[in-house]
């Protein structure tokens, strides 16, 4: 029986292939926690985690496409979508925006209210109180149309992946089993040893 090994490609022209492995695997991730979140929608009992799983999908969702190292190579996906799906995905977009990833307006949906009795105005402000609006869910049909568009990116993606793996098993061909058994393997990294400033070489 053969014992099949490898070697991690660590070089420059294995990069753009890791990016779209690395886009593929957010996709396929935000494909499965939707499956998940409408499962636990019908129970009752874990109906406290319909907040924290919708921020999971909306944050896998957009993440490979608006920054970081691999935002480059995902952005030109997004052109495969039809007008529907694109006005789709800047809705979830912005929802992510607005309520998740960062603080793009004045407010944040967050008002101060200044309250008084309205049958004695003349007693002027009683008390000073907060109005929060956050979204804390996702509705059935918004989880489908997440599911459809990362079906839609995937069917495109992964014509370009094999591609790519053809294109670099041809020009690996070139190393020898000496060669690849030389290439430093890949050590995960600990969060805090990760340096931000650089993208991936």
């Amino acid at each position: 029986m053969a014992t099949h090994t490898y070697g991690h490609l660590k070089r420059k022209e294995a990069r753009y292939l890791a990016n779209l492995f690395g886009i593929e695997c957010d996709l396929e991730s935000t494909i499965d926690w939707c499956k998940k979140y409408v499962i636990l929608k019908k129970n009752r009992e874990l109906i406290w985690l319909i907040e924290p799983i919708t921020v999971a999908i909306l944050i896998r969702f957009i993440r490979p496409f608006e920054s970081g190292v691999i935002a480059k190579d995902a952005k030109p996906l997004l052109k495969t979508l039809d007008d529907s799906q694109e006005v789709q995905y800047k809705y979830f977009k912005n929802i992510r925006n607005l309520h998740i990833a960062h603080s793009i307006n004045g407010y944040e949906n967050n008002y101060v209210k200044a309250c008084y009795i309205e049958e004695a105005p003349e007693k002027g402000i009683q008390s000073i109180n907060k109005e929060s609006i956050r979204i804390i869910g996702l509705s059935s049909n918004e989880t489908n149309q997440i599911e459809n568009i990362c079906t839609a990116l995937l069917q495109r993606l992964k014509q370009e992946i094999e591609i790519e793996k053809k294109r670099l098993l041809e020009h690996t061909k070139k190393f020898t089993v000496k060669d690849i058994k030389e290439m430093k393997t890949c050590i995960r990294k600990h969060p805090n040893d990760i340096d931000e400033s650089k993208g991936r070489k």
